[in-house]
């Protein structure tokens, strides 16, 4: 495999490495934990509303109709239960897959179901025709128990996030995040030397100051060349005459 200088590297700032996803952490686990157990007590109320009325509920649990409803009930299931129950699916399964937006998610969702259920609780506790119904039948006392559950989960959740911000905040004050580099061999430290007398051993050496040298003389320009001289022609030379006899005759 060959090394290409401008290609991005991934985002776990190793080149040539695929990144290698994490599993949830515990807090991520318990928030799924937690919004199993709130769908476990929405699906609670439903299978009691349809012990009552019948699979002719399904469309008033749907939020579609209200002509199966259960007059004697407290809390019934209707279309914001179902829909709640399909975010708690999949808050579930989002936080045993490790996502990190199930954190804030989970802190919205558990806050206003949580709120609606204590103003039901309040409403329910202040009120003299409710308040006595309270607690009998046994069923009803058992209904207004999911409302105090819902209550309590939603401040569980609120403490694990929290929690988990908390301890990453002072993780990340206690130093700088790990170099991605540091999974790469790295080259092995100078072995340390020992020391003289009165030196302990692998301390670096004493401190020497450079020897000093003598400056060079100053740098003088050498002299200018002499201005060019104009080129002069040489004159032509005379004809050459007639060659000599040297044979008289």
């Amino acid at each position: 495999m060959t090394f290409d200088p401008y290609r991005t590297p991934p985002a776990d700032g190793r080149p040539g490495v695929p990144p290698v996803r994490r599993g949830p952490d515990g807090s991520l686990i318990t928030i799924g934990l937690l919004s199993v157990l709130a769908l476990l007590s929405e699906l609670g109320i439903l299978a009691y509303d349809i012990s009552q009325q019948g699979p002719g509920y399904l469309p008033t649990a749907l939020g579609l109709s209200f002509d199966h409803y259960v007059q004697e009930a407290p809390v019934g299931f209707f279309g914001y239960d179902s829909a709640l129950s399909v975010a708690l699916i999949v808050l579930a399964v989002a936080a045993f897959s490790g996502r990190r937006w199930v954190r804030p998610a989970a802190v919205v969702l558990f806050a206003v179901d949580g709120y609606s259920a204590g103003a039901f609780l309040i409403y329910e506790l202040t009120n003299e025709f409710t308040a006595e119904r309270f607690a009998q039948p046994t069923s009803s006392l058992l209904l207004n128990l999911t409302r105090v559950l819902t209550v309590v989960l939603a401040l569980a959740v609120a403490v694990v996030v929290l929690a988990t911000r908390s301890r990453g905040s002072a993780a990340g004050a206690a130093g700088p995040r790990q170099n991605p580099y540091s999974g790469y061999p790295q080259p092995a430290p100078f072995p340390a030397q020992p020391g003289g007398p009165g030196q302990q051993f692998g301390s670096a050496p004493a401190y020497a100051p450079a020897q000093s040298f003598t400056a060079p003389p100053p740098y003088t320009p050498a002299p200018p060349f002499p201005p060019a001289q104009p080129y002069t022609p040489a004159p032509p030379a005379a004809p050459a005459g007639p060659p000599e006899d040297r044979h008289p005759g």
